[in-house]
């Protein structure tokens, strides 16, 4: 019996070895390579405007482009990797096109910092990563007090500037860096950091100079290393120490056609801040009429008090006094251009003894000024006006917010770029009847909805896009623009749809806000024919016709330019609320391209809100359609396996039997 046993169980081993091992799908591991910087897939403009992506699974010998592994969304792939030990790692290589100077950077499992990377060069990529293409910026450094270059002069006066574009280890002097052709503006290579340009800047202070060093309206201490993204403004506002005028003294004022105070130097200059051509008087003067002394060298003569208090409106008002004499005669040798007015040179004074206009200063000609403790002036005009406005003042009067200001022409003439003097005030001139043209562009989110000059709404669009155009006065203006925040809006006309929303990249216009149009449409049977072929499977309930167009107003809420905005270069998300509900539970939209082509776009529907939502890049004509979906679970199909199952069993059975049969055959073989 023990032998009947020992046989039997044989024969059943021999059956549980024979019979099929359990088949398991063996899955490759993988890794994961996402494109932080581009919305598309990896395709040949992507190529064309960052470069080549490769990879190489270690146990491999080709390397193959990033499109041959498996996209599982626009801007991620899956790289098949190599198995062994289950480590999921394969080797990357980014090839720049000629004359790119991007930069590439990688960041792998949850690194906080990014990995510069070198075009060309082998990286080990492992698990997952983040491969960002960035293009190189320099960092811009603007000086706004002063015209000149970056110089001895310019260091003697105001001081040094040093920069650093490695984290503060070394500096270099600004003259180092690439200048435009003002000679204010300065380019600075320096490093990426999460996109942003960023440099350490540092200005030390001339002894000589006693004023404030500023960024904007941010002050700076002489000294002290500073970290600027992207841009920068230095500048220096000259210290003064309120030197009074002195008493019994002849007086002498020097004004520019704005009626602020000017000292000589300014007075002297060939160029004014914004970089025109400056008024470029010179002055002689003389206690004798034999004598004569170039004004330039007052500060020699201590009989010359340059006196400089500040008025009630905050005006420093630059005096030159003359002690110790009862008359001084004054002549103006030149001028750059205009020409200079004064109201008491020849001393003429009215019954109230108030001085009188004197009309034009004569180049050359001899003054007479001996009336003391009353002022002389000096006026430059060149028969032109000034239009002033500010980013940064406290006063409406003049304040631009959320918006730029642009000058177009005067007289048909294109103007350049308008430059900001030392305390940010862009100015530019004009003559009266001049017919000035300026564009008034909002941001995006925003509209120009009211403002003008001093105080009254008087700007008058034009046909351009942002565009004013008006006469100029014969006043100096204030220009003054307030833009207004305003959401984009939905136009709805169809009685399918009961609102709308749209939302927008934040870099998809700069300027203005955008419309959303939706209307119902009647399609003829072609139409109607095409749109259920592209549906295939699907019920079309509605067509609209879905539009955008960008909208900037004409300075009111009653009229706007409009563009209209066929392609984006951002998907757009789009969100309709229906008047009525949708048969089934799966919705989707059939839209008709430009071309002609349809596309099914899948949405996320709301049944209880009974509202849709989907992403588009383009806008035309729309279908709403939907089909029922039976999501109910299904198990598995058992056939296949009960078949296996029932065939193992008879194997297994007639193994069995054998090795019975084989054990009773050598019982009886021992008898």
């Amino acid at each position: 019996m023990k032998r009947k046993l020992k046989y039997i169980l044989l024969a059943l081993c021999v059956s549980f070895a024979l019979l099929p091992k359990a088949v398991y799908a063996t899955v490759s591991p993988t890794v994961e390579l996402s494109l932080s910087d581009n919305n598309g897939n990896y395709d040949e403009s992507y190529q064309g405007q960052y470069g080549t992506i490769q990879y190489l699974a270690l146990d491999g010998q080709t390397w193959k482009a990033l499109n041959d592994g498996t996209a599982i969304s626009n801007s991620k792939y899956l790289i098949p990797a190599t198995e062994t030990n289950g480590i999921r790692t394969v080797k990357i290589k980014v090839t720049q096109p000629a004359g790119k100077t991007n930069t590439i950077y990688l960041q792998q499992n949850g690194e906080t910092t990014d990995n510069k990377l070198t075009s060309g060069t082998e990286t080990t990529l492992t698990n997952y990563g983040r491969l960002t293409i960035k293009e190189l910026k320099d960092f811009e450094l603007s000086l706004t007090n002063n015209n000149s270059v970056y110089d001895a002069s310019y260091k003697s006066t105001y001081g040094t500037i040093e920069y650093s574009t490695d984290n503060k280890a070394t500096w270099n002097d600004l003259s180092a860096a690439v200048y435009d052709q003002q000679g204010q503006k300065y380019k600075i290579p320096a490093e990426e950091n999460a996109g942003k340009c960023t440099v350490s800047v540092k200005v030390t202070q001339a002894a000589s100079n006693k004023g404030t060093i500023s960024n904007g309206n941010t002050p700076l201490t002489s000294g002290t290393a500073y970290d600027f993204e992207n841009y920068a403004s230095i500048s220096f506002t000259t210290g003064q120490t309120n030197i009074p005028v002195p008493s019994n003294a002849i007086l002498l004022n020097i004004s520019d056609n704005l009626g602020n105070y000017l000292t000589y130097d300014q007075a002297h200059s060939q160029t004014d801040p914004m970089g025109n051509p400056g008024i470029g008087m010179t002055l002689a003067y003389s206690y004798d009429n034999v004598n004569w002394l170039d004004f330039g060298n007052f500060a020699s003569d201590s009989d010359i008090t340059e006196a400089n208090p500040v008025n009630d409106q905050n005006m420093t008002e630059y005096t030159y006094a003359f002690s110790n004499h009862d008359t001084v005669y004054l002549k103006v040798t030149s001028m750059n251009t205009g020409k200079m007015q004064s109201k008491a040179l020849e001393g003429k004074t009215s019954d109230d003894g108030v001085y009188s206009y004197a009309g034009d200063v004569i180049l050359n000609k001899v003054y007479t000024l001996n009336k003391k403790n009353s002022s002389y002036d000096l006026t430059y005009t060149n028969g032109t006006f000034s239009i002033i406005w500010s980013y940064t003042s406290s006063d409406a009067s003049l304040k631009v917010t959320n918006g730029t200001v642009n000058v177009v022409s005067i007289n048909n003439a294109a103007q350049t770029e308008v430059k900001p003097d030392e305390n940010g005030v862009y100015m530019i001139r004009a003559k009266e009847d001049d017919e000035v043209v300026i564009q008034m562009i909002p941001n995006y989110g925003y509209q120009y909805l009211g403002g003008g000059f001093n105080d009254d709404d008087n700007l008058k669009s034009d046909t351009a896009v942002s565009t004013f155009t008006f006469k100029m006065p014969s006043r100096n203006l204030h220009l003054h623009a307030l833009f207004q925040k305003v959401d984009n809006t939905v136009t709805n006309t169809s009685k399918k749809v009961a609102s709308g929303d749209i939302a927008i990249a934040d870099t998809e216009i700069t300027s203005g806000n955008v419309d959303l149009s939706v209307a119902d449409i009647t399609l003829d049977a072609t139409q109607i024919s095409n749109f259920e072929t592209a549906a295939t499977s699907y019920d079309i309930s509605s067509y609209l016709n879905i539009s955008l167009d960008q909208v900037i107003n004409k300075g009111t809420t009653d009229a706007a330019w409009t563009n209209q905005l066929k392609e984006l270069k951002n998907p757009a998300t789009v969100t309709l609320k229906l008047d009525e509900g949708v048969n089934g539970n799966e919705i989707v939209i059939v839209h008709e391209k430009h071309d002609g082509t349809f596309e099914i776009i899948p949405t996320t529907y709301d049944a209880a809100a009974q509202t849709i939502s989907f992403t588009t890049t383009s806008f035309s004509n729309y279908a709403i359609a939907s089909r029922t979906v039976d999501d109910t679970y299904k198990a598995p199909d058992t056939a296949v396996r009960d078949h296996t199952g029932a065939w193992m069993f008879g194997l297994l059975a007639s193994v069995s039997f054998a090795g019975y049969m084989f054990g009773l055959r050598r019982k009886f073989s021992t008898k």
